[in-house]
């Protein structure tokens, strides 16, 4: 039992390392990474430009600021790489190709995915970590241990993201549906959730089963609400579900809560796409 581990582990280690070299040779990690150093710098900028100041704003007023564009940019570059994972193997004809070699499809899934994973968390690292270090260089150094907090919860987001991908990549037929799904789940958790869940706040007296499902169901409210809860639990900026989390469980055990939450959006996509991706190999 022991040697068979090791050798999935092994083969797991392979497909990670390929997939890992793939990632740094492919132009979208350095855009990607470009792009996310870029928006650190223009909203630090822009944040005392509204005030009508030409100066950085401090890392602490960043980090801030950034949670929403932020969000936005990693959930999608992440849905759209893990909707075109499997999918785009198996157009290419390169999945029964893999397969075929001493491999298991558990190995070759985790290895994967773990592989991507990592790529995207590089990127958003050398990103944040950039834009960062300009803003360091060019305003005054506050609180920037928030930075690395932030940089922790996108990396989250990113890999639950991916692994919701990743199961929309083993239901679609080929990689334009694959791309429309992600795209409209894209939408469905930025935006119209959010309509969604304000309209259900206002209109109705909801049960508090209704608001957890509602505030659970998003993985992109969920880590802007532990960044909310992390930096400064105002009632204002967390609105009615996160206040509502707040106010019936605190801010040490909401913040607990909702890890967890984000725990369980990375491992139970990935697993729902391991066990569709198993029925399609047997």
């Amino acid at each position: 039992m022991t040697k068979a581990l090791a050798v999935q582990w092994h083969t797991t280690k392979v497909v990670l390392q390929r997939e890992v070299e793939e990632a740094l040779a492919n132009r979208w990690l350095l855009a990607y990474a470009a792009l996310m150093g870029l928006l650190v710098i223009v909203v630090s900028y822009a944040g005392y430009r509204e005030l009508g100041q030409a100066a950085f704003q401090g890392l602490g007023r960043t980090t801030a600021s950034l949670l929403g564009l932020a969000s936005l940019l990693v959930s999608v570059t992440s849905l759209v790489l893990g909707a075109t994972a499997i999918v785009g193997e198996r157009e290419r004809g390169t999945l029964a190709t893999q397969l075929a070699q001493p491999i298991s499809w558990e190995a070759f899934l985790v290895g994967k995915f773990l592989g991507q994973a990592m790529a995207l968390a590089m990127a958003t690292s050398l990103g944040l970590g950039v834009g960062g270090l300009v803003v360091a260089l060019l305003a005054p150094l506050d609180q920037a241990a928030l930075m690395l907090v932030f940089l922790a919860l996108m990396v989250g987001l990113g890999t639950a993201m991916l692994g919701t991908g990743y199961l929309v990549s083993v239901v679609a037929g080929d990689r334009v549906q694959a791309l429309l799904a992600a795209v409209a789940l894209w939408f469905w958790f930025v935006l119209v959730m959010d309509l969604v869940a304000l309209g259900a706040v206002t209109a109705a007296h909801l049960n508090e089963a209704s608001l957890w499902a509602l505030l659970l169901l998003n993985p992109v409210e969920v880590v802007r609400l532990l960044a909310i809860l992390w930096l400064e639990p105002d009632p204002f900026v967390l609105g009615p579900l996160g206040s509502f989390v707040r106010d019936t469980l605190g801010v040490e055990a909401a913040l607990a809560a909702l890890a967890a939450a984000l725990v369980a959006w990375i491992v139970a996509p990935l697993a729902g796409a391991a066990a569709l991706f198993r029925r399609q190999e047997i």
